[in-house]
């Protein structure tokens, strides 16, 4: 009995490079996690690490592949690092990079609206064209078709309008800059995810030349009834 007691602690126990981290398992039926049950009975497998700096890192695993279903950690109880979903086959299906966001308490109006570079705002007179993203009908279609709505906010009832300050650079590559006005964390990483992967605007043109420019774009998360 001693012998067992020992080798579990082994387990559970491990000194890392950064100091102590604990690592436990849970076992359940499904792979939402709800249902725990004895590790006889369990189709998937949560291996839970805690570092003694904070960091807390769960990851799923189908018992009978053996392949990861779900990565997530967070730090101080914040959601943190990249969260990763997997495939039946193990191949990343979706991403979430938390350590992305950069707030800012910039101020705008409703819509997408451009912001002109710094030298015109004294002299419009000038042979300017805004960065465009096709129509205002393709900037919605992009979004639909893109945009999921994070299990968290449905489940926490969170709802509202994320706004996202970017830059289109004169070869109309997207930069996000930062979010200027904040929902809830999940839907303040999904806003920044889809913007982050559109595909190249056309850029702003300044005298028949390419440059960069600065928008807003508006992300409207809304629950049904």
């Amino acid at each position: 009995m001693k012998r067992t007691l020992f080798l579990c602690w082994m387990i559970i126990m491990v000194i890392g490079v950064n100091g102590q981290i604990t690592i436990s398992y849970k076992y359940f039926k499904d792979v939402n996690c709800y249902e725990e049950v004895p590790q006889s009975k369990a189709r998937y497998k949560k291996v839970i690490s805690v570092s003694d700096d904070g960091i807390k890192t769960a990851e799923i695993f189908n018992i009978k592949s053996g392949k990861p279903v779900d990565v997530r950690s967070t730090t101080n109880n914040h959601p943190s690092g990249i969260w990763k979903s997997f495939d039946k086959n193990g191949e990343v299906i979706y991403e979430r990079n938390f350590d992305k966001l950069v707030y800012s308490d910039v101020k705008v109006k409703d819509g997408l609206y451009f912001e002109y570079p710094q030298d015109t705002k004294s002299n419009l007179t000038l042979d300017f064209t805004p960065a465009h993203f096709g129509t205002q009908e393709d900037h919605i279609r992009y979004l639909i078709e893109n945009l999921r709505y994070p299990h968290e906010s449905l489940e926490n009832n969170s709802q509202g309008r994320v706004m996202v300050h970017i830059k289109i650079t004169a070869e109309g590559n997207v930069q996000v800059i930062s979010i200027s006005n904040s929902v809830d964390i999940f839907l303040d990483c999904e806003s920044w995810r889809v913007i982050e992967i559109m595909p190249k605007w056309t850029p702003a043109m300044k005298d028949g030349v390419p440059v960069d420019s600065y928008t807003f774009i508006p992300i409207k998360f809304t629950l049904a009834n």
